[in-house]
C-alpha cells in the first residue's frame, strides 16, 4: 500500500497536526507514504517519522501549483491520494487514481466548485457527525466517521507547574487559557464579551489566549477600547505543551468546529473544558464538560462563574473527560480505522 497525503494550507493548525499524527501512526505499522505539503513545520514533522516529502504552493484553487502535483504524482504512483483540506480537493477533478478526502470543518458547501469536487472524491472521511450532516445536507452522502486523534505523550514536559506559570508571566490562579487561531468562527469576540460582563460584576479571572490570526488586531481594539485587562493575547505558541501544563481551565467559545483538537488536548492533560455547542463538540465532550450557547456571552460567563465556584465538580468532570479520551481519541484509534478504510478501499478497487 502506498499514500500520498496533500495538504495545501500554509500554516500549522488543527489540520496539518492531524495529518502528522496520521502519517505517524500509519509509519508505526510501516505504510509506505509520501507527501506534498506547504508548511514548514508539517514537512519537518512528517520528515521526524520517516515520510518523504515534496513541498509545494498551492494557493488557490487550479494554481499553478498543480504541475507539482501531477509531477510528484507520476513519480510516486501512490495507491491512494489523500486529501486533506478543501483548497487541495480540487485537484480530485483531474486525479483518475482512488481519491479520499478528510473534512475537517463544518462550513456549508455554498459554491458548485465544492459541491462538485466532493462529490468526485471516492470516499469522504468527516471527523464528527455534525460535518456528515453539513454534508448531506449538501447532497455529499458517502461520508464515513473518524474522529480526529492526538498523541497524549507529546504532550508531556519535564517543567513543572509553577515553571510554566513563570515562562508565561501567568498570575494568580485559578488561570483559564485559549488555545485557537484568531479566525472568526473561533468566537474570541464573545469570549471578549464574556469577560466584559464579568469584569461589571467584579470578577476578573486571567485568561490567556494563545493562537494568531487575522483578527489579532480587532480583537486587541477591543480588548483596549472596554479595559479588559485580565485576557492576555501570547500569538503562535512553540511549545503549547508548555502553555497547556500552565494552565487550570480550558475555554474555547467557537460558534463553528468541526471537532476541536485543543479540546482532546485539554482532556488529555486532565484539565476541565469549558466550551460551546458548537460543530461535533458536543460529541467529543459528551457530558464531561461544561457547555455554553454559541455566540451567547451571558451563557459564557455564566460558565466560567460555575467553574469559578465548583472547583472540585471540576475535577470530576476532567477526570471522565481523560476517560473518554483515552477510550476513543488517541492517534492510535484513529490510524487504526484509516488503515481498515485504505484496505477495504483497495480491495474493493481490485475486484
Amino acid at each position: 500500500m502506498k499514500i500520498l497525503h496533500v495538504d495545501a494550507g500554509n500554516e500549522w493548525r488543527g489540520g496539518q497536526r492531524q495529518l502528522y499524527y496520521l502519517a505517524k501512526g500509519l509509519s508505526e505499522d510501516n505504510v509506505e507514504q509520501f507527501a506534498l505539503v506547504s508548511n514548514n513545520k508539517l514537512e519537518q514533522k512528517l520528515r521526524s517519522v520517516g515520510i518523504i516529502t515534496y513541498r509545494w504552493k498551492y494557493r488557490f484553487e487550479f494554481h499553478y501549483g498543480l504541475f507539482k502535483y501531477f509531477s510528484i504524482l507520476k513519480k510516486v504512483k501512490p495507491a491512494i491520494v489523500h486529501f486533506h483540506d478543501s483548497r487541495s480537493l480540487s485537484l480530485s477533478i483531474f486525479t483518475k487514481i482512488p481519491t479520499i478526502a478528510t473534512r475537517r470543518v463544518d462550513f456549508e458547501l455554498k459554491s458548485l466548485l465544492s459541491r462538485v469536487k466532493y462529490k468526485k472524491t471516492d470516499i469522504i472521511v468527516g471527523v464528527s457527525k455534525r460535518i456528515n450532516e453539513v454534508l448531506r445536507k449538501s447532497g455529499i452522502n458517502k461520508a464515513e466517521l473518524i474522529y480526529d486523534g492526538i498523541d497524549p505523550y507529546e504532550l508531556k514536559t519535564d517543567l513543572d507547574k509553577e515553571t510554566c506559570r513563570k515562562k508565561f508571566s501567568f498570575g494568580k490562579p485559578p488561570i483559564f487559557i485559549n488555545v485557537a487561531a484568531l479566525v472568526d468562527h473561533k468566537g474570541h469576540i464573545y469570549l471578549l464579551k464574556a469577560l466584559e460582563l464579568l469584569k461589571d460584576k467584579g470578577i476578573t479571572p486571567e485568561v490567556h489566549i494563545a493562537g494568531d490570526g487575522n483578527l489579532r488586531e480587532k480583537l486587541l481594539k477591543y480588548k483596549r477600547e472596554k479595559n479588559i485587562n485580565n485576557v492576555i493575547f501570547h500569538g503562535f505558541i512553540e511549545n503549547i505543551n508548555e502553555f497547556f501544563k500552565a494552565g487550570d481551565f480550558f475555554i474555547i467559545t467557537s460558534h463553528l468546529e468541526g471537532l476541536c483538537s485543543s479540546i482532546m488536548d485539554a482532556m488529555a492533560l486532565k484539565i476541565p473544558v469549558i466550551a460551546t455547542r458548537a460543530g461535533g463538540i458536543p460529541e467529543l465532550v459528551e457530558d464531561t464538560a461544561l457547555l455554553a450557547d454559541n455566540k451567547n456571552p451571558y451563557s459564557i460567563a455564566d460558565k466560567i462563574i460555575f467553574a469559578l465556584e465548583n472547583s472540585e465538580k471540576m475535577k470530576e468532570l476532567s477526570e471522565k473527560a481523560y476517560k473518554r479520551f483515552l477510550k476513543n481519541f488517541t492517534y492510535k484509534i484513529m490510524t487504526q480505522k484509516y488503515l481498515k478504510l485504505y484496505e477495504k478501499f483497495i480491495e474493493s478497487n481490485l475486484s
